[in-house]
């Protein structure tokens, strides 16, 4: 675990938007197969929504984390994954259970299969 700290969303209880607390956390150091990703831009929606409040199909293990869908710099890459991959803009590929992933935060891990390149155009 890095010793550097990020803000991070999460909520400690299902409901509306007064449930959201922004929270200081450690900045994790990926593990094999992961890299982290520096967000630049997140996309949220009616998933989000609906988790936070308790009514999606998968349910909330607070405390909880939001966002689905992320695009930023590859910054740090784990053991077994190809260093060419550092400083490459990717977004994330939507595959993955929404309970253990989060990407309302400046830094977030996702594994190898999680990722795709951003064309240059």
């Amino acid at each position: 675990m890095s010793k550097q700290t990020a803000k991070i969303v999460r909520f400690h209880s299902v409901g509306g938007p007064e449930v959201l607390k922004i929270e200081e956390m450690p900045i994790p150091e990926p593990g094999k197969g992961e890299v982290r990703l520096n967000v630049k831009a997140i996309g949220l929606n009616r998933a989000e929504v609906m988790f936070r409040e308790g009514r999606y199909l998968e349910t909330a293990v607070p405390p909880s984390k939001l966002g689905y869908e992320a695009a930023g710099v590859v910054a740090v890459v784990g053991p077994d994954v190809d260093k060419s991959w550092l400083g490459k803009k990717v977004s994330t590929v939507p595959a993955f259970l929404r309970p253990n992933t989060a990407c309302m935060e400046k830094w977030r891990l996702f594994q190898s299969a999680r990722w795709r390149c951003i064309p240059k155009n």
